[in-house]
């Protein structure tokens, strides 16, 4: 282990220690504060447990009290290469030497990232208002190890029938939940994801893979969940409109949860002032859309076999762009139209 990751995430006895499985990858988390456990047991790895398996990637997380008690660790081997906000002053800079990836927070939080040992190390204070971005951070980079061991993580939620499964691509807000919501939901589909979505190969196949994190529903859709007991608790609370629930994917659709599927389309979803509308797209801008879609990888070869792999996915299975219109159901109701018409997947 570098000096540096011995030196990370030292601070006090670690009170949860805690293990899942994705799809064969085991994961182990410790972590030293209750906060912390309940957000990672709450947001991700909601299925798929197995205590028995050993680890391939372990995630160790300190959460201390004053900013003074981090180290401010740079190491002169490391190299800066990039720098983005993720909300007003708020800056995340990161850093990369031979084997590790830094990623710094303006108000002193830290991550060090091994990708070839599937360590991952970091430090936060006590902020309620930075925890929820620095565990973004931290899945990041474990979506970063799965992608050397050929599983990559894109955004995007995924459902399937018979097993042929449909892929749909979109910003955070841009409606993948409500899309994959309203064919589990109304069109007997299973949910494979809600957010993201891993691909792989299996015997030179493209497949999708469920990734088990929990559901987001903005308050404004949740009428057309009220059939989920987990949500009617939700609907007498005054909430703005905008504002998201959490429920874990195995409560909202507990008849409904798929593991893999082989791709049958690729849908990109958007917003316009139309009426709904489904139309074809570009190979060459599916491509680029699908490369735009997952976190930025470290290793050039890791990077170049997912291009080969969303070049393949292309070439394999049909692209649309779906406009969502105004109206929920109505958007339902012509997917499932144009999924039955063109034979993409069996609605019987």
């Amino acid at each position: 282990m570098p000096p540096l990751l011995e030196q990370i995430g030292m601070y006090g006895n670690y009170i949860d220690d805690f293990y899942c499985s994705i799809h064969g990858i085991g994961i182990r988390f410790t972590v030293n504060s209750t906060a912390v456990a309940e957000i990672i047991r709450e947001d991700m790895f909601s299925f798929l447990k197995d205590l028995e398996i050993s680890y391939d990637i372990h995630v160790n997380i300190s959460m201390v009290s004053h900013i003074e008690a981090l180290p401010k660790l740079i190491p002169p081997t490391a190299t800066q290469v990039g720098t983005l906000k993720s909300r007003p002053n708020r800056v995340i800079s990161k850093y990369v030497d031979d084997c590790c990836l830094y990623t710094y927070f303006s108000e002193g939080a830290f991550i060090a990232t091994n990708c070839e040992t599937g360590m991952i190390q970091g430090s936060l204070v006590s902020n309620d208002w930075l925890r929820l971005d620095f565990l973004k951070e931290i899945y990041c980079d474990i979506f970063r190890i799965m992608a050397s061991k050929q599983f990559y993580l894109i955004h995007a939620a995924a459902v399937c029938k018979s097993g042929k499964g449909l892929l749909f691509i979109a910003n955070a807000g841009g409606g993948k939940t409500t899309t994959a919501g309203g064919m589990v939901s109304q069109y007997g589909f299973q949910l494979l994801a809600d957010d993201w979505t891993i691909l792989t190969k299996q015997n030179g196949n493209i497949q999708l893979l469920g990734f088990p994190n929990s559901v987001g529903l903005r308050i404004e859709i949740i009428e057309f969940f009220r059939q989920s007991l987990p949500v009617t608790q939700y609907c007498k609370q005054n909430l703005p409109p905008e504002s998201k629930i959490r429920i874990q994917a195995q409560q909202l659709y507990p008849d409904a949860i798929a593991h893999f599927a082989t791709p049958a389309a690729v849908i990109f979803l958007s917003h316009c002032n139309a009426e709904c509308s489904i139309n074809s797209i570009a190979k060459l801008d599916a491509i680029v859309r699908l490369s735009q879609a997952t976190v930025r990888f470290l290793n050039p070869l890791v990077q170049k076999e997912y291009f080969l792999l969303i070049t393949q996915l292309i070439d394999t299975v049909p692209a649309f762009t779906l406009n969502l219109g105004t109206n929920v159901k109505t958007t339902w109701a012509t997917l499932a139209t144009f999924i039955r018409t063109h034979n993409i997947v069996n609605m019987e």
